[in-house]
């Protein structure tokens, strides 16, 4: 799982972070108001219940940010839905998630001068990505909101 501070700022988004549910499993990075403490964490929840869905207010009992932290599974499942009808087989997505990965592998046989730099710029980007969670993150983004990550934040492509 990738806390590091880069998909931290990653997924301070609204994009991500509206209308998520706190569920079982989740990984939340938090800013502590107390030095004593220190100045985060990451925290992890289990045994969610009903009154903790409905109160996510009150589950914030430090009154700090707290950053939803996606697991890869939870964005591969916002990948299926991308498109608003969602891929037809794993196989499509896993191809997409290919070409949006490897964009130099696309070029054919002798390619013109200009998708050549486009892809290299691609690669550029994709290679500043250090984590799969980072990797399913920008490439979600990409997708459904035509965003991309510019070191410090999201973008419109």
């Amino acid at each position: 799982m990738d806390t590091s501070e880069q998909y931290i700022k990653m997924c301070d988004c609204p994009e991500i972070q509206d209308g998520h549910k706190i569920d079982d499993g989740d990984f939340y990075f938090r800013k502590l108001p107390s030095e004593e403490i220190g100045d985060w964490y990451i925290s992890y929840t289990s045994q969610v219940d009903d009154y903790t869905e409905e109160h996510p207010d009150q589950w914030d009992y430090l009154h700090s940010k707290i950053i939803w932290l996606p697991r890869q599974d939870q964005l591969q499942e916002m990948a299926w839905h991308v498109t608003g009808v969602g891929y037809s087989s794993d196989l499509d997505l896993l191809t997409d998630f290919n070409n949006f990965c490897f964009p130099l592998d696309d070029l054919g046989i002798m390619p013109h001068h200009r998708s050549v730099i486009a892809a290299e710029n691609k690669d550029k980007y994709i290679r500043q990505l250090t984590s799969m969670e980072q990797l399913w993150l920008a490439f979600v983004m990409k997708e459904k909101y035509s965003k991309v990550w510019n070191g410090t934040e999201w973008t419109s492509a």
